[in-house]
């Protein structure tokens, strides 16, 4: 992740507090206007936050974290398309939790959700 950054900030300029959720959300969005070739995963909060297991939580109620980070990710359509796509079964992905991707499918396909 680190030469991502740094490629980026040789396009785009440095920003003031890379930790700072906005300014990256902000940093990322910019990144996407200079034309940056990576993926959606080089983008995305999660892939620099030093915690990865936020996403992953052993407790349902430990998912605050990682939702309200995902609620400013600049790719977070992109990530739920993928799990939806890919049938991911745990984690937070795109902001929502396995229950509610579920409930998406169910929806999507028209049987009863609950």
């Amino acid at each position: 992740m680190e030469a991502v950054i740094l490629r980026f900030i040789k396009v785009v300029g440095p920003i003031a507090d890379p930790s700072s959720m906005t300014e990256y959300a902000y940093f990322t969005a910019r990144f996407h206007r200079a034309g940056f070739a990576g993926t959606w995963r080089d983008l995305a909060l999660c892939a620099g936050y030093p915690d990865r297991d936020a996403w992953f939580p052993d407790h349902p109620d430990d998912k605050a974290k990682a939702i309200a980070i995902c609620r400013v990710c600049p790719v977070r359509a992109e990530c739920l398309d993928f799990a939806i796509a890919t049938g991911q079964s745990d984690g937070i992905w795109g902001g929502m939790t396995t229950y509610q991707r579920r409930r998406i499918l169910r929806m999507e396909r028209g049987t009863r959700v609950g």
